[in-house]
């Protein structure tokens, strides 16, 4: 009986050894189907079986059952507390449900366990920086690097961390050595990021180098193109195209909001401040009114903008920046699409259109501003643009990429479009490297 059951107990182990083979080929390919159902017989022959809980779990997490993936493996780790590709996967699917402490929890129990595990460093540093915790994420990225300088990505991601605090010169050394070690596999955010903290330091010329260098991998990419034009003054376009736009705001999207809010942004609340003035100035009503949020973004204006509106619309070129404001459930209707087209098609629909930080991204203003006054009625378009006080050039695109304007082309401009002024105020917009950022905001009244 006794050699029987040691026999029947071989062929079991032979049979999850079996089953976890073709669960792990058919999970490699993609199948997930069939690795799943494989995995579910392992783990009905062998509950206690690590590996099979730990992908097990992986492939339900793959296949959208997270909940059910997260408990498999976390019983994986109860019967193998030592099991640190459990923990660092774990780790992984908690970045990806926003249980950012939990995930910090697991990539720290890997380094107890195994300090050489370098990827365990760089999942840490990758919630650190979520977490904003800036200098506690490139420590992780440095300790990253020492352990695999061969990985790119490492480079990157103490870069991305380094320019975070403004060790912009160390930053510089990381981006350089992502793309030496990264070679034609070089991320474009590495060029980009590079090129920009060279523009910061003042080396424009080292920035110009880095852009053409990406232009060479890369000739139709929108940011380098405008990022080049920013650079070199030359063939200065009259705005930034719609692919740069959507492109860098589909990327900032997620972090928008506390950016801003960490460079002392306040343009929405005195635009619409100038508007509540104009308004009461007339003795005009200041609710029940359609108003129109251009360039809407995530919908910091929003709020300011609902109490007097009847309708709330919102457009703006980028699609994550859409879902964001719609996740507010302020505006009536929000549209994707280029603000200058949108206006030409709502002749005379609005008494008020509010356009706060959308117009840096053009340089010539004639056709958006006589857009926006044909989509008035008899109202307001309130805006801020940047501008320089010693500027002579009607406007100039700048290293970073915004657009600022002279006030004199600002007010021509205006004038054409059969606009009067009913405001016109210089104050801050915003910082840019700690340094104050001058706006011109303007309110104007449409007959």
């Amino acid at each position: 009986m006794r050699a029987k059951s040691r026999q029947q107990q071989a062929m079991l182990v032979a049979r999850v050894g079996q089953l976890l083979e073709v669960a792990t080929r058919a999970h490699q390919a993609g199948r997930l189907d069939e690795a799943e159902k494989a995995y579910r017989e392992a783990a009905s022959l062998a509950p206690d079986h690590p590996a099979v809980l730990h992908l097990y779990g992986l492939c339900r997490c793959q296949r959208g059952e997270v909940a059910e993936g997260v408990a498999l493996i976390e019983r994986a780790i109860e019967r193998a507390p030592g099991y640190t590709e459990a923990h660092n996967n774990l780790g992984n699917i908690l970045i990806q449900t926003g249980q950012l402490d939990r995930a910090a929890a697991c990539f720290r129990r890997v380094i107890e366990l195994a300090p050489g595990f370098s990827p365990a460093h760089n999942n840490l540093g990758v919630v650190l920086q979520q977490k904003q915790q800036f200098s506690e994420a490139a420590a992780a990225f440095r300790q990253a690097v020492v352990l695999d300088p061969a990985d790119g990505q490492y480079w990157q991601n103490l870069g991305d961390a380094l320019r975070r605090v403004g060790d912009t010169k160390d930053a510089i050394a990381a981006y350089r050595r992502a793309i030496q070690v990264a070679g034609g596999a070089a991320d474009a955010d590495v060029f980009r990021h590079l090129a920009s903290c060279l523009s910061r330091i003042g080396d424009r010329a080292g920035a110009t180098t880095v852009v053409e260098e990406w232009l060479a991998r890369e000739p139709s990419n929108e940011l380098a193109i405008h990022m080049k034009a920013s650079l070199s003054g030359d063939s200065l376009p009259e705005r930034a195209s719609d692919g740069y736009v959507k492109t860098v705001f589909d990327a900032f999207a997620d972090t928008f909001e506390s950016k801003l809010q960490s460079l002392g942004y306040k343009a929405p609340g005195l635009l619409v401040g100038a508007v509540e003035r104009a308004l009461a100035n007339r003795g005009a009503a200041g609710t029940g009114l359609d108003v129109l949020d251009a360039g809407c973004g995530t919908g910091l204006c929003a709020p300011l903008l609902r109490p007097m509106a009847r309708t709330l619309e919102g457009v703006d070129l980028s699609p994550k920046m859409l879902d964001l404001a719609r996740r507010r459930g302020l505006y009536d209707v929000l549209v994707e699409a280029e603000l200058t087209a949108f206006l030409r098609e709502r002749p005379r629909a609005y008494d008020v259109i509010v356009c706060a930080d959308t117009l840096v991204y053009f340089g010539a203003l004639e056709e958006v501003v006589a857009a926006a006054a044909a989509a008035l009625r008899s109202g307001y378009f309130s805006f801020c643009v940047e501008s320089e006080a010693s500027a002579t050039d009607d406007y100039r695109l700048q290293p970073h990429g915004r657009y600022c304007h002279a006030e004199g082309y600002v007010r021509k401009v205006v004038a054409a479009a059969g606009l009067t002024i009913e405001e016109l105020a210089v104050d801050v917009i915003r910082k840019e490297n700690d340094v104050d950022v001058r706006g011109l905001y303007v309110t104007s009244r449409a007959s």
